[in-house]
């Protein structure tokens, strides 16, 4: 019996503030609680996202760093990519002034992946805290955002020692894939729902809705981001047919 717990839902958001003005990362803490699952395979690995969103008029050049604790399984592997490409597992970060500079730019009121990492216990279960640091190339020593990913894989002795919180999922967005109409099914009131494609523009922003009409959507993927009249916000991929 396999439990997991998704990567991107009912969490919350981190704003932070470039020159007055705000960039967003979905999720800010995030649990990734799998059991008993089959990890006998040297090359099984699982993968996180973060997603970024630009809410300022100019085109920001995103800088990430990630930290993973001294304490997790030492032949556990992480690689990381973003953007512009994927790194190997040796590399902590897309940009080293004057030896190592992958910076990506992100478009104004543009949201889309920011990065995703891959993760492979190589066979062997246990616990690791991970962490992705963002700034801007303008100032890449200020830590503009954190995004917090708690790792546990077949070992009941993780939830002792995790510093996080876990939140239920507690909104539905159907039917996926979808023809006319997106619903949204939640227990607390839908604020806000904004709605990307896949190149990471804005093609729809609602307030107040329980439902959506996508009738005039081109077929694609498009990406909802939910939020609650109490500030929580969710990230669903759906499909338009």
């Amino acid at each position: 019996m396999m439990r997991a717990i998704a990567f991107c839902t009912g969490l919350l958001f981190i704003s932070c503030f470039i020159h007055g003005q705000t960039l967003t990362v979905f999720p800010s803490d995030t649990i990734v609680q799998l059991d008993n699952v089959d990890i006998s395979s040297m090359s099984k690995e699982f993968r996180s996202e973060v997603f970024i969103q630009n809410e300022t008029t100019d085109t920001l050049w995103v800088i990430w760093r990630r930290e993973i604790a001294p304490d997790c399984p030492y032949v556990w592997s992480f690689s990381t990519g973003d953007l512009n490409q994927s790194f190997p597992s040796f590399v902590n970060t897309n940009y080293i002034p004057d030896e190592f500079e992958f910076p990506f730019f992100i478009l104004p009121d543009q949201y889309t992946i920011g990065t995703f990492t891959y993760l492979k216990p190589r066979t062997v279960p246990g616990c690791c805290d991970f962490k992705m640091y963002f700034s801007e190339l303008s100032n890449p020593d200020s830590i503009l955002a954190t995004a917090n990913f708690d790792f546990r894989i077949n070992d009941p002795n993780c939830d002792l020692v995790s510093d996080f919180e876990e939140m239920e999922d507690n909104i539905n967005v159907f039917p996926n894939p979808v023809n006319n109409t997106v619903y949204f099914e939640s227990d607390q009131p839908v604020g806000n729902v904004q709605v990307f494609n896949f190149k990471g523009e804005k093609v729809s922003e609602e307030n107040n809705i329980n439902q959506m009409d996508v009738s005039g959507f081109s077929s694609g993927i498009f990406i909802f981001k939910i939020t609650q009249s109490n500030g929580k916000t969710f990230v669903r991929k759906i499909e338009k047919m």
